[in-house]
């Protein structure tokens, strides 16, 4: 028989008693040995002991692991009188004739209140490990016992400053990260290239990267309190959170403010249940001291016909169905209510996730030529935009400035200036594209392939709503390139017979329509090529003038030589008039 001691949770202080045998230990009630604490996985840990009280464990793949003095572990032996933290609930095995903490505490006094007392002591977050915190005074000899609480016993009996003892040590909020963000357990943490852990700081050497703390903790009173002392560096907290009990399935990954310019505050939307946190860094210095306190502050999510809507400064969550359809955070702005959607103003550098994963649901990113879908690895410049997802529950992310999206796995970077709208009614949007697949219908009537190039382009670049009309408007479009085309295949032919008898005073009408035609394919290759064919009409007609001038110069000058001897006067009066005719051209 072995004796193991919960020290944390609703049932801190029980002892469960196991024969020799295999018992699993976890959150769920299916298991030998239950701990209703968040952090312990459904199915957590397995305990086999043998019939000389030997005991060994093996963790069954829990989330937040299993831990001995610090150091995740897998599967080992237990020895008597050491703890095993499942999670953020440590367990201790009892040695042969070892009292719990509470046997102590009834041994020292048998009377009913010492036994309230101990069993009566405040209740913390699943994230602490909880002795409790009593304080007896004995009449008879004024005696004082204590059981301190804390996450370790580094924490139990620190004093708060000004104070001394356990009444002073309660004085100070409770750091919901259990110490970890002193930085002492490189274990804890996994930091980005160019991020090291050393004498109780991280340090960043000139990097961009996140330090993320592998541990998650519950959601006690609905946000969070962010401390850090930062010397150098930007940093800001991302706190990634969610609702479901094997914290495998996050709603979102929020950002907090620069936590160099002080405590910050981040209120979470209401139902989540638990956190992780990363620090993102940006130059080169320090953080040390990082903690994270409760507050008794949430966000209230707002019915839209899309699903609930959650904002907290730059930061948003669109739940439906209770599952994230839509999440964006930012690293400066805030995002504000519209009557049929939200902006964020002066917004930029914003981080989208979509339901959870853009690529798989239907993104995409607004572009010239036609949308662009969503995949690791693609940038799209001059962005009007995103839109994201399929009827009946589309949104339409307009830029007021274009923006610049690049995409990565499940997510999507977006370089922002100006005001970014999010919007679910997309009335507006789909009249836009009504009238221009008229437009274009009415150009192609005329023939009119400047206007049909102009409606189609529009059309594809900022409303490419419906999939028959996007497809109908591209057509449109390539016919158009194709009449042009053969237009700038018939004047190339008739520039060619132009030079080839050098017919200069063709050139210049040839060079007008090459002129039309680069103006009414604007924007495009062939407008290019065409402006191009232009501006070498134009070249060739002033060389070409050019040339006939020389020449003319220079028979004039044999026609004078000619002259000056047998006729002076002639000559003089030739050359007079060459004279008048060179101020004349000029």
């Amino acid at each position: 028989m072995v004796r193991i001691e919960i020290l944390a949770g609703p049932d801190a202080g029980r002892v469960v008693e196991l024969k020799p045998g295999t018992w699993r230990v976890g959150r769920q009630k299916d298991n030998e040995v239950v701990l209703p604490v968040e952090s312990v996985s459904g199915r957590h840990l397995q305990l086999t002991v043998a019939e000389d009280g030997t005991v060994r464990f093996q963790d069954l793949g829990s989330t937040n692991g299993t831990f001995s003095g610090g150091v995740q572990v897998k599967e080992g032996e237990w020895f008597e009188g050491t703890e095993l933290r499942l999670g953020a609930c440590p367990l201790k095995l009892l040695g042969a004739g070892q009292a719990s903490l509470l046997e102590e505490a009834r041994a020292d006094d048998g009377s009913a209140s010492a036994r309230a007392a101990a069993l009566s002591g405040p209740r913390r977050s699943p994230r602490r490990l909880v002795l409790g915190g009593v304080l007896l005074l004995a009449a008879a000899g004024g005696g004082v016992w204590f059981l301190l609480r804390g996450s370790d016993a580094k924490n139990a009996g620190q004093a708060a400053p000004g104070g001394t003892g356990a009444a002073a040590a309660t004085s100070e909020p409770d750091d919901l990260l259990d110490g970890l963000g002193a930085f002492e357990d490189a274990e804890a943490w996994q930091p980005g290239e160019g991020l090291t852990l050393h004498d109780g700081m991280l340090h960043a050497a000139n990097t961009r990267a996140r330090a993320t703390l592998l541990r998650t903790f519950a959601v006690e009173g609905g946000g969070l309190r962010l401390t850090a002392r930062v010397d150098g560096p930007r940093a800001q907290a991302w706190v990634t959170f969610g609702a479901d009990e094997e914290h495998s399935a996050p709603w979102a990954a929020w950002s907090s403010a620069d936590l160099g310019g002080g405590a910050v505050e981040l209120a979470l939307p209401a139902g989540a249940r638990w956190f992780q946190i990363a620090l993102a860094v940006e130059g080169s210095g320090s953080v040390r001291a990082l903690r994270a306190e409760s507050i008794e502050r949430s966000v209230a999510g707002a019915a839209t016909p899309v699903g609930h809507l959650y904002l907290e400064g730059g930061n948003l969550l669109l739940l439906a169905d209770d599952q994230p359809r839509l999440s964006a955070a930012a690293r400066a702005g805030t995002w504000t209510r519209e009557e049929s959607g939200c902006a964020l103003v002066s917004g930029e550098s914003l981080t989208l996730a979509f339901g959870p994963d853009l690529t798989t649901e239907g993104g995409v990113m607004l572009a010239d030529g036609g949308p662009v879908g969503i995949a690791a690895g693609v940038r799209v410049e001059q962005s009007p935009g995103l839109l994201l997802g399929a009827d009946p529950r589309r949104l339409l992310a307009v830029c007021e400035v274009p923006a610049t999206w690049t995409a990565s796995e499940g997510g999507l970077r977006g370089d922002l200036h100006g005001t970014l709208r999010l919007t679910w009614d997309l009335t507006a949007a789909l009249t836009e594209a009504a009238r221009l697949v008229r437009e274009i219908a009415a150009a192609t009537r005329d023939q009119n392939d400047a206007r049909i190039l102009a409606a189609a382009a529009r059309l594809l670049r900022e409303v490419p709503l419906d999939e028959e009309k996007s497809l109908a408007a591209l057509q449109a479009q390539r016919d158009a390139l194709e009449r042009g085309r053969a237009r700038l295949a018939d004047l190339q032919g008739a520039v060619s017979s132009a030079l080839f008898v050098g017919a200069v005073e063709a050139m210049p009408a040839l060079a007008e329509r090459a002129e039309d035609l680069a103006a009414d394919f604007r924007g495009s290759p062939l407008a290019e090529e065409a402006a191009t064919l232009a501006s070498d009409l134009r070249a060739s007609i002033a060389a070409e003038r050019a040339t006939q001038r020389d020449a003319e110069a220079a028979w004039n000058a044999r026609l004078q030589a000619a002259l000056l001897g047998a006729y002076p006067v002639l000559a003089g009066w030739v050359a007079s008039e060459d004279q008048r005719d060179a101020r004349s051209d000029r």
